[in-house]
C-alpha cells in the first residue's frame, strides 16, 4: 500500500533450501532440507516542510519493520557452505533474515526502528545533508544466533536491543562531501565500529580522499588517495592505506598520466598485502590509449578501483 508520503508493506514468505550431499558425516543425512515461514510488516512516512523562505526542503522519514520468523530445527544441516552474518548496518536492519546465504534461517521476533532526516535544495533537488539513526528491539531470545549455535538449549547472551547505528552525510559546501557512520554499543558506552570518509572533487582530475576505518579489536586504518594534474599534460595519482595497530602500510601506489593530442599513457607502481600471512605483492600497471581507437593495459581499471570518485575515461576527455 503506497500513497504520497507513506507506505505499508505486509509480507508473507516461505523459505526453502535443499541439499544433495556427497560423502556426508554420520550425523548429517544425504538430502537434508531447511524450510520455514517469514512474516514482516514494513511501514514508513515521508514528511517534508519548506524552510529558509522555501529555498530548502527538510524531510522527516520514520520507518518501522516488524519481523517474525519461527524457529526451525537446523541441527541436521551441514556446515554452512556460503552463508555468513553481515556487519550490522542500516540496510541489514530492514531484512527479516539475520543471515546472508541459504544455509541458515535465523528465528526472529523483533521491531526495527529508523529515523532519517534530509535537507534538499528546492531548486535542483540535490541532497545537502542527511542523518539517520536506527535500532532493533528484540521481543524474544533467538535460538539461531550464529552459524554454529543452532539450538535453543545453548546458553547465549541476550539483550533486548541492538547496538545503536548512526549515519551522517554532508554535501553542503561546494565540492566537499563528508560521510560518517558509527555503531554505538550502549553496554560499554563506546563505538564498536566507525567509518569516516571525506572527499574533495571539483572534477574528475581534481580528487582528494581521506578515510578512517575502525572495528574494535580488529581494524584501525587510515587511507588517503587522490588524482591531481601537475600541468596541462601530466597528472599524478597516489593511494596509501596505513594500519595503526600494526604500524605498517597495507597498500600504497604512485602513478602518472601523460596526455598528448593522439594518445594517453598511464602507469602505476605499488605494493599491497595480498594474504593473511602478511605477504606483499608488487604490482606494475601500464595503459596505452590511442584516442578514437582503443586502449591496451589495465592501469585505468586499477586506478578506478583504488581512488574513490575517479574515472580514467572521463579524465582523458
Amino acid at each position: 500500500l503506497a500513497k504520497p508520503g507513506l507506505f505499508l508493506v505486509p509480507s508473507i514468505g516461505w523459505y526453502y533450501t535443499g541439499y544433495d550431499l556427497k560423502n556426508p558425516t554420520n550425523s548429517t543425512p544425504t538430502h537434508p532440507s531447511l524450510s520455514g515461514s517469514i512474516y514482516s510488516v514494513d511501514a514508513g512516512l515521508i514528511l517534508e516542510r519548506p524552510i529558509n523562505k522555501q529555498k530548502y526542503v527538510q524531510t522527516l522519514e520514520p520507518r518501522l519493520l516488524y519481523a517474525y520468523v519461527p524457529y526451525r530445527n537446523q541441527a541436521n544441516l551441514p556446515t554452512p557452505f556460503d552463508t555468513g552474518i553481515p556487519d550490522l548496518s542500516l540496510n541489514q536492519f530492514f531484512r527479516p533474515n539475520r543471515f546472508i546465504g541459504p544455509d541458515r534461517l535465523g528465528d526472529t521476533n523483533q521491531l526495527s526502528v529508523g529515523f532519517t532526516s534530509r535537507l534538499l535544495d528546492q531548486a535542483d533537488g540535490n541532497q545537502l545533508f542527511s542523518g539517520t539513526l536506527g535500532q532493533t528491539f528484540n521481543f524474544a531470545k533467538p535460538c539461531i544466533t550464529s552459524l554454529t549455535t543452532i539450538s535453543c538449549d545453548a546458553i547465549t547472551a541476550f539483550t533486548n536491543s541492538s547496538d545503536l547505528l548512526g549515519e551522517l552525510a554532508v554535501n553542503a559546501y561546494r565540492n566537499i562531501s563528508i560521510n560518517f557512520a558509527t555503531q554505538w554499543k550502549p553496554e560499554t558506552n563506546r563505538a564498536q565500529r566507525s567509518n569516516f570518509f571525506a572527499q574533495y572533487r571539483s572534477d574528475n582530475s581534481h580528487i582528494f580522499n581521506i578515510a578512517y576505518r575502525y572495528d574494535q579489536g580488529k581494524v584501525e586504518q587510515w587511507e588517503t588517495s587522490g588524482a591531481w594534474p601537475i600541468n596541462n599534460r601530466w597528472s599524478g595519482f597516489s593511494r596509501i592505506v596505513y594500519s595503526r595497530p600494526d604500524a605498517t602500510l597495507l597498500d600504497h601506489f604512485l602513478g602518472f598520466e601523460y596526455r598528448s593530442c593522439c594518445f594517453n599513457i598511464r602507469g602505476v607502481a605499488g605494493r599491497a598485502i595480498t594474504s593473511r600471512n602478511g605477504e606483499y605483492e608488487t604490482q606494475f600497471k601500464l595503459q596505452l590509449e590511442l584516442k578514437g581507437l582503443s586502449s591496451i593495459g589495465t592501469a585505468d581499471a586499477f586506478l578506478t578501483g583504488g581512488i574513490a570518485g575517479y574515472s580514467a575515461h572521463e579524465s582523458s576527455l
